[in-house]
């Protein structure tokens, strides 16, 4: 190599010409490789090399953030090629690190707001944007989308509450609940923004310490490190199959009233749609 040679590294740019005079493309270049032993990169390669070799935004400072929208965790990045810093405002364990020091991967759809700074709209409230208003929809609809299904068990399992198994929602409600969206007129926005609340807490329900669930398969490798030894194949299998049949069975009971709900009030022309606010 030049290093060896004792020569500066250098290169040669030009363009390649066929034998019709004009410039070669990709699969005539790949040919003229191949017929004198020529290493051929492209522009896609070197970016994909440096993406994965290389670091271009940095985690600088962490600290807890409280607001009125609830508790955040506040990272800021720093980047070599942006001299203004990038801030993330996250919740529900978004951005933790496991031991070594790398990001642990989430394997639940996320709720993300990606926000552009504006000095007037977010900081003093200018009349002639609504970019403070987005700001404090996106905060309050991400604290929500993590307390909601915590206060749902709390009313559930209240002593006090009047909010019975019965009424919770199954497959059936759900999608009775897409078809009075699809009926206002800018329905399809509503839906999309069903489906992300919709996914955001069937991840959370993931996380209960269930055999089915990714939440139970956590607490058995936490059961397993303690004890030092697996837990019985053939008791996990009566576990596991118990469990689902018991799921299985609850939403069941849960169609049933879902479907009744919504007959009788087909019959009697009285539907009362579901309908949702959203966020000024």
């Amino acid at each position: 190599t030049e290093a060896l040679a004792g020569f500066k590294p250098s290169g040669v740019g030009c363009e390649i010409i066929g034998e019709n005079g004009e410039m070669m493309r990709r699969p005539e270049l790949e040919v003229f490789c191949r017929e004198h032993g020529l290493k051929m990169v492209t522009i896609a390669d070197l970016i994909s090399y440096r993406m994965h070799r290389e670091q271009f935004v940095k985690r600088v400072q962490s600290i807890q953030l409280p607001t009125k929208w609830g508790d955040f965790t506040l990272h800021a990045y720093l980047s070599p090629v942006d001299d203004q810093p990038n801030l993330a405002l996250v919740k529900g364990g978004v951005g933790e690190l496991d031991a070594s020091g790398n990001v642990i991967e989430q394997q639940e759809p996320v709720l993300v707001r990606v926000h552009s700074e504006c000095l007037t709209g977010d900081v003093f409230g200018s009349g002639r944007c609504d970019c403070g208003d987005q700001l404090a929809a996106a905060m309050q609809q991400i604290n929500d989308s993590v307390n909601q299904i915590c206060n749902t068990f709390s009313a559930l399992f209240s002593k006090k509450g009047e909010i019975g198994v019965q009424q919770l929602g199954g497959a059936v409600m759900i999608l009775r609940v897409y078809s009075n969206l699809f009926d206002d007129e800018d329905g399809w926005r509503r839906v999309l923004w069903f489906s992300v609340i919709l996914n955001v807490n069937l991840a959370l329900l993931n996380l209960l310490p269930l055999p089915v669930l990714d939440g139970g398969h956590i607490t058995l490798s936490l059961v397993e490190l303690i004890r030092r030894r697996p837990v019985s194949a053939r008791l996990l299998g009566y576990i596991q199959n118990g469990f689902a049949a018991l799921l299985i069975t609850f939403m069941i009971y849960i169609a049933f009233f879902d479907t009744g709900d919504w007959i009788r009030s087909a019959q009697s022309d009285r539907d009362v749609k579901i309908t949702f606010t959203q966020p000024k």
